[in-house]
């Protein structure tokens, strides 16, 4: 499906966690309203971790799994095979597919995916009507448990995120993030969110957990998501870096100012995207000082480039202030702040940020200069 992610974002721009830091000394809250915790940790990346990580999480579910997720292919071996299990088990499985893909009119697998899902025993429906796209990446098990965790992810349920896949042979992979929240009063919030997403669908209830970071953002959606304000706040509150994966960054973006304030300032920004994903912003943003990589090379060894796919940001990460942002959201795509329906969550735990920092380091090193 990566031609279709690639048109809608082209579109758009037409239209085992270690102990927390301690808080910083000032008593400031910190970038993007994030609170030190070690509730949220990076889990796996990809393709390094390949889909084993997603697959033990599904199976660790005992009594209920709810997924959300922009697609899903029901046809892909080891992901069907789990639902399955699940539902041997006894397990209420619920999956929720964008009700659009992007553009408008084009071929949407979803409906029938939705028919496949459910011929496997699964609860399955289409997403709600009020949002752009359903474009969220989450998986919540056993959420009225004591024992109840959230999967956060940048990258959908289908072979290519976890692996090179045939159907794309220049690509070494797709480069993806996903983060585990063990916070109670998080699950409960991305829970009481995807109820009201699921039919006959409901208005959605108030969200203010801190670490977690929901759009729509838009001021025709009430309650408002934080994302704008949240992704905005990380940014200008960047004291020493910024480290971004982008998928893409076209021209209009609310955040490309701040991005490119920050770098006036003297913070060091570097970029990994994809080759001609930033042909607009490209030279205002290396007229900053910003320094932008296409394509790193694949972790297997091929020399063919991993895909962008992840839309993670670290700030500042060698400082005790160190914050990152992982998540669904495209934080330089107008859409998708603010009439899409996504979710993110800012890490703070040290080993997390450690792993995202080495991550883009080696990726960072193995790219093309733009």
């Amino acid at each position: 499906m990566r031609a279709g992610a690639v048109a809608l974002l082209a579109g758009l721009s037409l239209a085992a966690c270690a102990p927390a830091p301690s808080p910083p000394s000032s008593g400031q809250p910190l970038a993007g309203g994030a609170v030190t915790t070690d509730r949220i940790a990076l889990v796996t990346v990809q393709p390094d971790d390949g889909v084993r990580p997603v697959i033990r999480f599904v199976d660790g579910a005992r009594r209920t799994l709810d997924i959300a997720v922009y697609q899903l292919d029901p046809h892909y071996r080891p992901v069907r095979r789990a639902l399955q299990r699940a539902v041997a088990r006894g397990v209420k499985v619920r999956v929720l597919l964008s009700r659009r893909i992007y553009p408008p009119g084009s071929r949407n697998d979803n409906p029938a995916d939705v028919r496949a899902l459910q011929r496997l025993g699964v609860e399955a429906a289409l997403s709600s009507p009020h949002y752009s796209y359903a474009h969220w990446k989450t998986l919540v098990r056993d959420a009225r448990t004591g024992a109840g965790e959230a999967l956060v992810c940048d990258f959908n349920l289908e072979a290519s995120y976890f692996h090179p896949d045939p159907a794309f042979p220049k690509e070494g992979g797709t480069r993806g993030m996903a983060a585990r929240d063990t916070d109670r009063r998080d699950i409960a919030e991305i829970s009481a969110a995807f109820a009201a997403d699921w039919p006959p669908y409901a208005d959605q209830p108030p969200a203010d957990r801190p670490n977690l970071v929901w759009a729509p953002a838009g001021a025709r959606y009430d309650p408002q998501g934080n994302a704008t304000a949240a992704l905005s706040s990380l940014i200008t509150g960047a004291e020493r870096s910024i480290d971004a994966y982008i998928q893409e960054l076209p021209v209009p973006s609310e955040l490309l100012g701040p991005l490119v304030a920050r770098a006036q300032a003297g913070v060091a920004v570097r970029i990994i995207s994809n080759k001609g994903g930033m042909d607009d912003s490209v030279a205002r943003l290396q007229g900053a000082g910003v320094q932008i990589r296409y394509g790193p090379a694949a972790v297997d060894g091929s020399g063919r480039p991993l895909y962008i796919h992840s839309k993670s940001i670290l700030v500042d990460g060698a400082t005790d202030r160190g914050v990152a942002f992982l998540g669904s959201e495209n934080p330089f795509v107008n859409m998708s702040l603010n009439t899409e329906r996504e979710l993110g969550v800012l890490l703070t735990d040290p080993a997390s940020r450690a792993r995202l920092a080495a991550t883009f380091d080696r990726d960072f090193a193995a790219a093309a200069p733009a």
